[in-house]
């Protein structure tokens, strides 16, 4: 019994070396997409489902007043996140870039020609604006 063991020892070593096992922690599956990119796709999902639940008439994609309400939201989380810790540089940058964001919004509204794919940009960018302020609370830091 022990020299048939032994005898697929080299052949095991083999296998293990050549990718076929793993001993440590399980492969990951690489789906060809970045995480920034499946969370943008996430966030998409989530707003389709939100506005087809609302059967709302006049549907656009990507619609500048959505993205006002998001940059609104933040605004709203960064004055209570604000209030918990005033001295907090990162939340102050943060805000300032939410701030920026408005602007660029603001500039996007007056005109009537925005594209698709410019408020696209101005959503994803609201959305990753947000997440960041609330990444920066106090307790998480």
């Amino acid at each position: 019994m022990k020299r048939c063991t032994l005898r697929f020892v080299p052949e095991i070593i083999l296998l293990l070396l050549l990718g076929g096992a793993s001993l440590g922690s399980p492969a990951v599956t690489d789906v060809g997409i970045s995480t920034r990119e499946l969370v943008e796709r996430a966030w998409i999902e989530q707003d389709r489902q939100f506005t087809d639940a609302l059967a709302a008439p006049e549907r656009c994609e990507f619609s500048l007043q959505h993205t006002r309400q998001i940059v609104a939201r933040g605004a709203g989380l960064a004055d209570r996140l604000q209030k918990l810790s005033p001295a907090n540089a990162n939340l102050e940058r943060r805000t300032a870039g939410l701030r920026d964001l408005g602007a660029r919004l603001e500039a996007a509204e007056s005109t009537d020609n925005t594209s698709v794919i410019q408020r696209r940009r101005l959503y994803l960018d609201a959305r990753w604006a947000v997440r960041e302020i609330a990444l920066s609370h106090p307790l998480l830091s």
